[in-house]
């Protein structure tokens, strides 16, 4: 078969199997006792994720042809985790006994406005940035070896 999956193929499905790599979080969720609507959807989300992440990470590799970059940017990732996204929505977040004191209120809500428009300007910023800005390659590294 001479045959081959396009490059963008190639970067949703590998990313399904290594979201699907991750159900195995839900069996040890159940085993915790926890309800099966909570492991579902905590589970649905995991698998999203992983399998968006699986596709920039493919994408990067495509693009680079570098499995230390991928390995750093999968390690970066679990370093840092899902962003605590409490401070945007949740007007209690970083509210403390000082409330209402020497405008702490003034300044949580500062905070929050700026986390808010950074959230914002950066996934603008890294969606554009695949077509228009040309912040990444044009050509794919990998491509040229195949």
């Amino acid at each position: 078969c001479d045959e081959q999956l396009s490059p963008t193929l190639i970067c949703w499905i590998t990313p399904l199997f290594f979201g699907i790599a991750h159900l195995h979080h839900a069996f040890q969720k159940l085993q915790e006792g926890l309800p099966m609507k909570t492991v579902f959807l905590m589970s649905a989300f995991q698998v999203t994720y992983t399998t968006l992440f699986g596709a920039y990470a493919s994408y990067c590799f495509i693009k680079t042809a570098s499995t230390p970059g991928v390995v750093l940017l999968h390690s970066f990732c679990n370093f840092m985790g899902l962003p605590n996204v409490t401070l945007l929505f949740d007007p209690r977040a970083g509210n403390s006994t000082r409330s209402g004191v020497d405008g702490h209120n003034d300044e949580m809500k500062l905070a929050r406005n700026l986390s808010r428009v950074a959230y914002a300007v950066g996934i603008v910023a890294f969606v554009l940035g695949f077509s228009s800005w040309g912040l990444f390659p044009k050509n794919g590294a990998m491509l040229k070896l195949l």
